[in-house]
């Protein structure tokens, strides 16, 4: 026991001597609970948080995490400019430039003096080829106080805003950009003569640039005399072996001077200048294109051929000359200049040899020419026996090669430009077809797109068919029942279904039973319209169709469960998804389920904010339906930007849609904006993809009669009351009857 409390004692003195001292009870400090935070302050603290989240995962590079930090950053603190400023460089990085865009613009509606923001969004719409946006946000990042003494930097965004006014056109806006390029040239002239920034050849050369730049902005202001001042300044610099010494750009001058003489009307001495910038072999079609405009207006249009004929041999490297050659021969003499392009289309790799071949065709009214090179093209760019029906039990034949393949597509994108030359193709395919004649079906294809695309369609159906040959082929069939869908011909559809399936042993090819199956539909042949797609197998895609069927015949709630039936045994994903989504929700729309259709649709957003089709088609059945008429407009103007973006960076010759604008006209006028409804739906009517749509007639006509324009009323009413007649369009909603009686009052 003894030995227990000995040791106790140890263990207690040791304890006791390890402790601090503890200060008596009255002097502990008193614990004071923390401040409830507001809600704004939580949410404030909670964006900083995760700010600082975003910071991190952007520094270790995972762009996709920092970029749901910051959109919730932005969305607790929507006041806060710096979660947004990182988005527009994250949306970037990732490539989805619309939302960088976005984000940009709504930075610099809260701080327009982010000069390093208004330059970001000045590239970012560059990229997208929207020149004319990109100047102005050029111009706001110049004209912000921030960074204006970083001399070097401003020199690089003042560059980029002349580059951007060239292309927009904004002669302004170059004037600006050179003028004060050259200010701070001269200002900073010590400065800049440096190793690592300028050498003193490098330095004149781009005060000569600039003044080269500002006297072309000058001769688009037409500021003539200023004009010739700043390129004699620049021809100067360029020709002083103790400056610039650039003879190059000293024959430039002579290119600009030519600009500058022609833009006043002086082509004699255009044509001079011209001459002398000649002598120097440049390279590319614009100089010689110049060339023989100015030729013309001259009335030297006879030596055109034999000149550039010995320019090209003078300047072997440079293919302009002999094309253009071969262009102004083929207007005085068919025959010579067609054997021409013959012979340089093996050579051909490049979409300027096309477009002025097609051009000269066109302006020549060279019709079976024109089609005879389409064949050759086209034929060369697909395998051997690619339309044969019989290819799947023939061995694979090479693929074309890669030139015919660029060549096939120069010259389809060439002819998408044409403007005059639609009618006299189909009459070519008429006289074709009457003398015996076929065509390739790539060939036909692309002068149906532009029937299509000129309201031709009526009359390029039966030179399609006559043209087509006595085989039958399914390519071409498949574009006769396009052409009939179009102009709502079910019967005739119907019949060619039912010639092929007999030929054919009962099988269809997929789109074609696709169509055939919607003609029976709309002739309310429910029976042969299922048959049709029981034929085939039950991938997605034909139970969509089968759904689209019974919406047709007024069966939506049929349609539904189809579609209710594939989401729960087939589990689509990704595009599958969403096409049988949009079934979904179209068939919901039928059904007046508003509210299920618009959670689906948000949901589709919620996975793809830039989903034009989602986006326009819920902007559009909002406007329907009268409600949240903001969101709809703002949802189908996004749409439509969207859209025009993607046209134009695929350089799409079309960068509207019709459908697009129809949506935009009819949520204007839900909002009574009768005057710019009018616009958007007169345009919509002009494209071929709606103009045989009797709703958007409709729309257009109760527009006309708001705005007390009863004949313009009463012709559109009747458009649509012609288009809605046999057409499952006019059954829903009872549209037919209610045409019927506007029309009467409209009367």
């Amino acid at each position: 026991m003894r030995l227990i409390a000995f040791v106790l004692g140890i263990t207690t003195t040791i304890a006791y001597a390890g402790e601090p001292d503890i200060p008596p009870r009255e002097e502990m400090p008193i614990r004071v609970p923390a401040p409830v935070l507001s809600p704004a302050e939580e949410a404030r603290r909670d964006a900083l948080t995760r700010f600082g989240l975003g910071f991190f995962r952007t520094r270790d590079d995972r762009l996709v995490e920092a970029m749901k930090q910051y959109r919730a950053a932005w969305q607790n603190d929507p006041q806060a400019v710096a979660p947004q400023r990182e988005l527009v460089k994250v949306y970037a990085e990732l490539g989805r430039d619309a939302a960088a865009i976005r984000a940009a613009r709504a930075v610099l509606a809260k701080d327009p003096d982010d000069a390093e923001t208004a330059q970001r969004l000045g590239r970012l719409l560059v990229d997208g080829k929207k020149h004319a946006e990109a100047a102005k946000a050029f111009q706001q990042a110049a004209a912000s106080p921030r960074g204006k003494d970083d001399f070097t930097a401003r020199l690089v965004l003042l560059r980029e805003l002349g580059n951007a006014g060239e292309k927009a056109n904004d002669h302004a806006a170059r004037e600006i950009a050179a003028r004060e390029q050259l200010a701070i040239l001269t200002a900073n002239r010590a400065a800049l003569l440096k190793p690592d920034l300028f050498s003193p050849e490098e330095f004149h050369r781009r005060r000569a640039r600039c003044y080269e730049d500002l006297g072309q902005a000058l001769v688009g202001l037409r500021k003539f005399d200023s004009a010739s001042a700043a390129f004699e300044t620049a021809r100067d610099l360029y020709a002083d072996p103790k400056a610039a010494n650039d003879r190059s750009g000293v024959a430039r001058l002579n290119w600009n001077l030519s600009g500058s003489l022609a833009a006043q009307g002086e082509s004699e001495k255009a044509l001079k200048e011209l001459e002398r910038y000649l002598e120097q072999q440049p390279v590319g079609f614009a100089p010689y294109e110049r060339w023989v405009k100015l030729m013309t207006e001259t009335n030297r249009g006879s030596e055109i051929a034999g000149t550039l004929t010995r320019q090209a041999k003078l300047n072997p490297t440079n293919p302009a000359p002999l094309w253009l050659a071969a262009a102004a021969t083929l207007q005085r003499d068919p025959e010579a200049g067609d054997a021409a392009f013959a012979k340089l289309l093996d050579r051909a790799d490049k979409p300027d040899h096309f477009r002025v071949m097609v051009q000269a065709y066109e302006s020549a009214n060279l019709p079976e020419k024109f089609l005879a090179i389409a064949d050759r093209l086209f034929t060369a760019g697909r395998p051997k026996g690619y339309y044969d029906e019989h290819k799947d039990k023939a061995p694979d034949p090479p693929p074309p090669s890669a030139a015919d393949l660029h060549r096939a597509r120069f010259f389809s994108e060439a002819a998408k430009a044409t403007k005059t030359f639609t009618k006299p193709l189909i009459r070519q395919l008429e006289a074709d077809g009457k003398a015996g004649g076929t065509r390739f079906p790539d060939t036909l294809e692309l002068v149906m797109g532009l029937a299509t695309r000129d309201g031709q369609l009526e009359s390029f159906t039966p030179a399609l068919r006559s043209v087509s040959g006595r085989k039958i082929n399914y390519s071409t069939q498949l574009m006769v029942v396009i052409c009939l869908r179009h102009q709502r011909k079910w019967d005739e559809i119907a019949a060619i279904a039912e010639s092929l399936s007999n030929l054919n042993n009962g099988r269809f090819s997929l789109s074609i039973a696709a169509e055939a199956a919607i003609a029976y539909a709309e002739l309310g042949r429910e029976r042969e319209a299922l048959a049709v797609l029981d034929k085939l197998d039950g991938r997605i895609y034909i139970r969509v169709k089968r759904s689209e069927v019974f919406n047709i015949l007024g069966q939506p709630k049929i349609a539904l469960r189809e579609l209710e039936d594939v989401l729960e045994k087939d589990n689509p994903k990704g595009d599958n998804l969403e096409m049988v989504r949009r079934a979904q929700i179209n068939t919901l729309h039928l059904l007046k389920e508003d509210a299920k259709a618009e959670r689906l649709l948000r949901e589709l957003l919620d996975d793809n904010p830039d989903n034009v089709l989602i986006l326009n088609n819920f902007g559009y059945q909002l406007a329907d339906q009268g409600r949240k008429l903001d969101e709809a407009e703002a949802m189908i103007r996004r749409a439509i930007e969207l859209d025009r973006d993607a046209r134009i960076k695929a350089g799409d010759p079309d960068a509207e849609s019709g459908n697009y604008s129809d949506s935009l006209g009819w949520v204007l006028f839900k909002k009574g904006k009768f005057a710019e409804a009018r616009k958007a739906l007169e345009a919509a009517t002009q494209f071929a993809e709606v103009s045989e749509n009797g709703v958007v007639w409709d729309h257009l006509g109760d527009t006309y009669f708001r705005l007390d324009l009863k004949k313009e009323a009463v012709a559109a009413y009747a458009k649509a009351l012609k288009l809605f007649t046999g057409s499952h369009e006019g059954k829903q909603f009872g549209r037919l009857d209610e045409v019927k009686r506007k029309l009467k009052l409209a009367e």
